[in-house]
C-alpha cells in the first residue's frame, strides 16, 4: 500500500499519516511518499506501532517544506521497527507539543531502521513542552547520511532522562547548506529561530556502540546546558569508534562543552 502526492499536487501543511488521541494501533507494510509537512505524526496517543514501513520524502536545498520522517509527539509506548526512511528533514523524532500536558513522551523505541537525511537522523526536540521525556531508545540504526546524528534539542520546559543511543552506524555527513554537521548535538537554550525559554534538564544519556565510517575533520559535537539550574548531567559514552578508532576524549570528537554540562564520561572496556 502506498500513500503519496501531497507536494506534487500543491498541498501545504499536511501529514500523510496523522494519529491523534489514539490507542492500540499497528501499521504494517505501508509506503508513505511526498508529504507537504511532517510525514507521520503520532500525537497524544498510546501503544501505536509502525513496522516494515518505507518513507520517501526527500527535499531540495531551496524552497523546501519541513518533511520529517516519523514524529512521536506527546505519546507513550510507541515504536518504529524494521523501517527505511529517506526524509527531507529529521528522520526519527520525539517531540512534546501537548500544551495541556495531559501526555508526556515516554517509552519510545526506534529499532532496526535505515535512514537518509539532510538534517537530524535521531532527535528529541526541539518542541519540548511536555512535563518529561523518559525511556527513549534509538537502537540498530544505519545512518547512510545526515547533517546531525545524535540530537537532543531542549528548548522549552521539560525533563529529558534515561535516553539511549545504541548500535548506530553513521556512514557519512551532509555538508550542504549552512547548518554545521555534528555527530553529537545536545543543547539546552533559550536562543533559537523561534520563541523559547530553555527551562530544561537532560539527565542520564547512554551512547553505546556508535561507529562512524568517515572522518570528523569538518564535523563537530557539542553538549551545552543553559545555566546552573537547567543543565546536562550524565552522558555516558561507551565504545564510540571513528573509522575503527575508539574514542576516549572530548577533543577526539571536536566537542564543545560548557560549564553547565557535567559528568560526561567515556567508559573504556
Amino acid at each position: 500500500m502506498a500513500l503519496s502526492g501531497l507536494r506534487s499536487n500543491g498541498g501545504t501543511g499536511f501529514h500523510l499519516l496523522y494519529a491523534s488521541d489514539c490507542n492500540d494501533i499497528l501499521i504494517d507494510g505501508v509506503m508513505l511518499r511526498d508529504p507537504s509537512f511532517w510525514n507521520t505524526r503520532v500525537y497524544r496517543s498510546r501503544n501505536v506501532h509502525l513496522k516494515n514501513i518505507k518513507i520517501l520524502n526527500n527535499r531540495p536545498y531551496e524552497n523546501w517544506t519541513n518533511t520529517d520522517g516519523v514524529d512521536f509527539d506527546s505519546s507513550v509506548d510507541c515504536s518504529v521497527t524494521h523501517a527505511m526512511i529517506h526524509a527531507g528533514d529529521d528522520n526519527l523524532v520525539v517531540k512534546g507539543l501537548d500544551k495541556e500536558r495531559l501526555f508526556a513522551s515516554e517509552n519510545i523505541l526506534f529499532d532496526d531502521v535505515l535512514t537518509v537525511s539532510n538534517s537530524a537522523a535521531t532527535k528529541i526536540g526541539t518542541e519540548t513542552g511536555v512535563e518529561y521525556f523518559k525511556n527513549i531508545t534509538f537502537r540498530n540504526i544505519d545512518v547512510v547520511k545526515c547533517k546531525r546524528a545524535l540530537v537532543i534539542n531542549a528548548y522549552d520546559s521539560t525533563r529529558v532522562e534515561n535516553i539511549k543511543f545504541e548500535n548506530i552506524f553513521v556512514e557519512e555527513f551532509d555538508f550542504n547548506g549552512t547548518e554545521s554537521p555534528r555527530l553529537i548535538d545536545f543543547e539546552i537554550t533559550d536562543k533559537s529561530w523561534r520563541e523559547c525559554v530553555g527551562n530544561c534538564t537532560i539527565n542520564n544519556v547512554r551512547i553505546n556502540n556508535v561507529h562512524v565510517g568517515c572522518g570528523l575533520q569538518q564535523v563537530t559535537s557539542q553538549i551545552l546546558g543553559k545555566n546552573k539550574e537547567f543543565g546536562v548531567d550524565g552522558v555516558y559514552i561507551h565504545n564510540l569508534k571513528v573509522q575503527n578508532k575508539e574514542i576516549h576524549s572530548l577533543s577526539d570528537l571536536n566537542m564543545k562543552v560548557n560549564e553547565f554540562a557535567k559528568r560526561i564520561i567515556f567508559i573504556n572496556k
